[in-house]
C-alpha cells in the first residue's frame, strides 16, 4: 500500500502538470551507497573549513529592496525542482501548486521536475528565463545551478530558494531550514534516552546533497562529543523507506546488542522503526523526520503500554508555499528579508496522539499544511 500511494502521488503530481504544470519524473542526486552495504560511519568529523556549510554562510542579512521587483500580474509563477525522490518531495510540490492557486492575481503556474539530473534542471532554468516567468522558486543542488540562478537574476526575474538551496548571494531571498538542528537534535534525543552510552547505526539521507550532509555531520558532532556512544555504522538510504528498512534490518542482525538508530530523511525513520517492531525490539530508541506510518507504529506500542521512546523533527514540505509567499510579496512590493528562517515541526511523546492519522494512509505527512480536503484527496480515509 505505501508504495502504491507514493506511485500514484507521483502520477498525480506529473499528470497535474499536463495542461497548466510542465514537469517530468523523479530525482538526481550522486548515487547513494546501496543501503545493503553497511559501513562503518566516518568518525571524524570534518573542519570547518570543508565541512558542508549552508547556503547562507559569510552572507549578511538584509532587507530586499522591494521597489526593485514590483510588477503589475497577472503573474506566472514557477517552481523548479531537482525531483520527486521521495513522499515529502511529492506533497512539497503539492503545497506549491495549492498555495499559488490561492492566489487571484497568478494567471499560471509551471512545475519544473528534472529527474534528479543537474543538467536536465539546468535546461528547466533556462526555459523559464526564455518564458520569462515573474518569479521561480527553486531547490536544487547547491552549486551547480548558481550560474543559471544568477542569469535569472539578472534578466530581472527574482530567485526563492528553499530546501536544498542554491550558494549564491544573488539568490534573492533563501528560506533557510536549519539542516544542522535537525541532525543535532536528532542525536542529542538519543544521548538523552541513552544516557550517554550506547550503540548507534546511522541511516542518512541523500548522499551529495547539503541538507543530507549538514544533518549527517551535525549528529555525527553530537555522538563524538559523548564519548560513551558508539557508531556502529552509516548508511546513505535515499530517504526511501524500503532501503532505510532493509538498512535497519542489517545492523539488527549484525548489532544484537544495538540500542539505537538515527534517520534524518523522509520516510527512512519509518523504515527503520519498521524494522524494530517486527523484530518486536521497543528497547531500541528510533528517531526520524517523521511519516504517519512511523506515528501510526509507536502509537501502536504505546497503546500496549510498551515504553517505547521516539522522537521527530523536520521542515515542512510547505517551505514550497513558505517560499512562493516570500516573492509573491516581492511581486506586490512588500519588503521581505535575503534570509528568512523556516521553523522546524516536531513531535515527542506529548504530541504523538494529537499528530498521528489512523484514518490516513502511511505515507502522510503529518506536517503538511494543506487543508483536510486536501490530505483526504492525497491520502484517502480508510
Amino acid at each position: 500500500m505505501k508504495r502504491a500511494l507514493i506511485a500514484i502521488l507521483v502520477s498525480f503530481a506529473l499528470v497535474g502538470a499536463l495542461p497548466l504544470f510542465a514537469g517530468g519524473g523523479k530525482e538526481t542526486a550522486p548515487a547513494p551507497k546501496p543501503a545493503d552495504t553497511a559501513k562503518p560511519a566516518d568518525t571524524t568529523v570534518k573542519p570547518a573549513d570543508t565541512a558542508a556549510k549552508p547556503a547562507t554562510a559569510g552572507e549578511a542579512n538584509y532587507v530586499v529592496d522591494a521597489k526593485k521587483w514590483k510588477k503589475a500580474g497577472p503573474y506566472t509563477v514557477a517552481l523548479c525542482n531537482i525531483s520527486v525522490v521521495n513522499s515529502w518531495r511529492v506533497v512539497m510540490v503539492e503545497e506549491f501548486k495549492y498555495a499559488a492557486s490561492k492566489y487571484a492575481d497568478v494567471k499560471d503556474v509551471i512545475v519544473t521536475d528534472a529527474n534528479n539530473q543537474v543538467a536536465k534542471q539546468i535546461a528547466d532554468m533556462e526555459d523559464l528565463i526564455t518564458k520569462k516567468v515573474d518569479l521561480i522558486v527553486i531547490t536544487a543542488q547547491p552549486t551547480a545551478l548558481i550560474p543559471a540562478v544568477e542569469k535569472a537574476v539578472a534578466a530581472g526575474i527574482p530567485v526563492v530558494s528553499f530546501d536544498s538551496v542554491v550558494d549564491s548571494p544573488a539568490v534573492t531571498v533563501k528560506n533557510i531550514a536549519d539542516q544542522n538542528e535537525i541532525g543535532s537534535e536528532l542525536a542529542k534525543f538519543i544521548v538523552k534516552e541513552l544516557g550517554g552510552k550506547g550503540k548507534v547505526a546511522m541511516l542518512t539521507g541523500i548522499a551529495g546533497t547539503t541538507p543530507g550532509q549538514m544533518r549527517y555531520e551535525s549528529a555525527l558532532a553530537v555522538f563524538k562529543a559523548n564519548p560513551g556512544i558508539s557508531v556502529v555504522g552509516q548508511v546513505w538510504t535515499n530517504s526511501a523507506y524500503d532501503q532505510a528498512k532493509r538498512a535497519a534490518e542489517n545492523f539488527l542482525s549484525a548489532n544484537p546488542d544495538l540500542n539505537a538508530i538515527y534517520a534524518d530523511g523522509g520516510p527512512s525513520g519509518y523504515g527503520a522503526l519498521q524494522a524494530v517492531y517486527e523484530a518486536n525490539k521497543p528497547n531500541i530508541v528510533v528517531v526520524g523526520t517523521g511519516s504517519n506510518g512511523h506515528f501510526k507504529l509507536w502509537k501502536q506500542w504505546v497503546d500496549k503500554g510498551v515504553a517505547f521512546k521516539s522522537f521527530a523533527i523536520q521542515d515542512p514540505p510547505g517551505d514550497s508555499a513558505a517560499a512562493l509567499a516570500l516573492g509573491m510579496k516581492l511581486l506586490h512590493g512588500e519588503p521581505v528579508n535575503h534570509i528568512e528562517k523556516m521553523k522546524l515541526w516536531t513531535c515527542s511523546l506529548a504530541e504523538l496522539n494529537s499528530v498521528v492519522r489512523t484514518d490516513l494512509s502511511d505515507d502522510y505527512i503529518n506536517s503538511t499544511f494543506l487543508p483536510e480536503d486536501m490530505k483526504i484527496k492525497l491520502w484517502g480515509k480508510k
